[in-house]
């Protein structure tokens, strides 16, 4: 897994905020444990290499992600976790923070 973390402030619209990201091996079951972030982050870019599945904040419902698309997730997320639906492969993250 690779994280990375830009602590260096940014200027949009006024206010300032930080982004975080990172990548998760995935297999065809969820995570052991969720990809906790370090606050709530306003958007989610998710780019998964194969199709995956997504649950937000520990919900049961899932979205879909298509393999080799970034895919925007404009709901408040404090965590998530993934799985792949056919073969292993790795999603990658990053998310901006309010």
């Amino acid at each position: 897994m690779y994280d990375f973390k830009k602590t260096v402030p940014y200027k949009n619209e006024g206010t300032y905020s930080y982004y975080d990201g990172g990548s998760e091996d995935t297999t065809t079951s969820y995570l052991v444990a969720d990809v906790s972030l370090d606050n709530k982050v306003a958007q989610l870019l998710v780019y998964p290499t194969t199709d995956s599945s997504i649950k937000l904040n520990g919900s049961d419902k899932e979205i879909y992600l298509p393999a080799n698309s970034w895919t925007p997730i404009s709901v408040g997320t404090e965590s998530f976790n993934v799985k792949a639906l056919e073969e292993a492969g790795i999603v990658y993250w990053q998310g901006w923070y309010l």
